[in-house]
């Protein structure tokens, strides 16, 4: 094949790599024009359905659901083949690939441990390269984000607990020791192959993720690339991020009861986050979290960046610890009582009009009907009246023919009785 790349963006998770998959689908064509392609994945396998399309490297590590139980065998591994090959086909038009989806970062820690040697076996036997992207969030900050995800979730088995609960038993899966995570990456692909960013907007080439991502690429962040959704995945603050535990518990909520709920609290979001500024870790248990990471990160700067810094600046600011017994929790419930009738009254306003509406089509067909049926009336009585005619016209017919029956006979009768007497002569 040449000279070709396969550039698979792992994330982190909570690193901005919705807005990012955005990003990159909203400009496919300005990338296609420079030789790269964020490709749809949609007819490669069976499942995207169920995934957001942006989120086209899923397929990678793709878990699905068969009549409630997870089967990670031979469907899976279908759904992986049928993407890669299309990958290679894609390699027949373009010199660069890139895929992306936040979750191959958690899946690789054990169900899909095997993914770097499956990619690395499909480079070789199609001759392109494969190039990880990741980006590295600090791990207080990571973890308290993830934990705020997981309150925004309908269903999750830790949209319930409570912070203390949660931070008392973080799954292994989140691999919060970054070097060890990279080095079962870098012993499969090499250190050359792996493209490691710092998540922190100081860090970022050009200032922004959009910028440092184009830059890892070897592009440049131009006016040709549009920009129209700058914040995909909205964060619940203040109070709402406990207010939305706390409904949770409540549980037996559909997908559109769960939306609704949401919605609403972005919206008291807005206000709590101004009244209510604290975190899910004081300033001494961050310190304390951060310092069980201390040699890991040290070794990641040493080995991923040559800058000689840090991997993270490690300060913490002096913010309160988050009390859901803080004095503005009565406000932002009663704020979410009225947006909550806020927006039960709008539907209930565009339910309204929407019935209006099919009324007035429904009396409109109503009338077109009546029309019809006086139309099929009235045709019907042509229709009548033109029978009565067909009738008379048809007695009149037989009628007629009745006379010439008649009169035929009234001519052949001398000449019958002239052959007669001939013949009796």
């Amino acid at each position: 094949m040449g000279n070709r790349t396969l550039y698979v963006h792992i994330g982190m998770a909570k690193t901005g790599t919705t807005a990012l998959q955005y990003f990159l689908w909203e400009n496919r064509q300005v990338l296609e024009k420079k030789g790269f392609c964020y490709p749809s994945m949609r007819d490669a396998y069976a499942d995207v359905a169920t995934v957001n399309e942006t989120r086209n490297g899923h397929f990678l590590v793709n878990d699905t659901w068969i009549n409630n139980s997870m089967q990670h065998d031979e469907l899976d591994a279908m759904m992986y083949r049928a993407g890669m090959d299309e990958v290679v086909r894609l390699f027949e038009r373009y010199d660069n690939v890139i895929l992306s989806d936040e979750g191959i970062w958690v899946a690789t820690y054990k169900r899909r441990a095997a993914l770097w040697e499956e990619l690395k076996a499909d480079a070789e036997r199609y001759g392109f390269e494969v190039k990880i992207i990741v980006y590295l969030r600090r791990q207080d900050q990571y973890i308290a984000s993830v934990y705020k995800q997981k309150l925004k979730q309908r269903t999750s088995y830790s949209n319930r607990e409570t912070w203390e609960e949660y931070v008392s038993h973080i799954p292994k899966t989140r691999q919060l020791d970054y070097f060890k995570k990279l080095e079962s990456i870098r012993q499969v692909l090499g250190r050359e192959r792996m493209i490691v960013c710092k998540y922190d907007s100081g860090s970022f080439y050009g200032g922004s993720l959009f910028a440092d991502f184009l830059w890892r690429l070897g592009l440049e962040y131009t006016d040709e690339y549009g920009v129209t959704q700058q914040e995909a995945n909205k964060s619940l603050l203040g109070n709402t991020a406990e207010m939305k535990r706390i409904i949770n518990e409540i549980g037996d909520f559909d997908r559109d009861d769960d939306r609704l709920i949401r919605n609403i609290l972005y919206d008291d979001s807005e206000i709590s986050k101004t009244q209510v500024v604290s975190e899910v870790f004081s300033k001494q248990e961050a310190e304390e979290f951060l310092r069980k990471y201390e040699q890991s990160n040290m070794q990641v700067a040493q080995t991923y960046f040559d800058d000689g810094m840090p991997l993270f600046d490690n300060t913490v600011p002096d913010i309160p610890k988050y009390d859901r017994n803080n004095p503005y929790m009565i406000e932002d419930v009663l704020r979410f009582a009225a947006i909550g009738i806020k927006y039960l009254r709008r539907e209930q306003a565009a339910s309204g009009e929407q019935i209006r509406e099919l009324q007035r089509r429904a009396a409109k067909s109503e009338g077109e009907i009546v029309r019809l049926e006086r139309q099929a009336q009235k045709l019907q009585k042509q229709v009548e009246k033109l029978q009565d005619q067909v009738a008379e016209h048809r007695q009149e017919t037989n009628n007629v023919r009745g006379e010439l029956y008649a009169t035929r006979d009234k001519l052949h009768h001398p000449l019958r009785a002239v052959v007669s007497r001939i013949t009796k002569n």
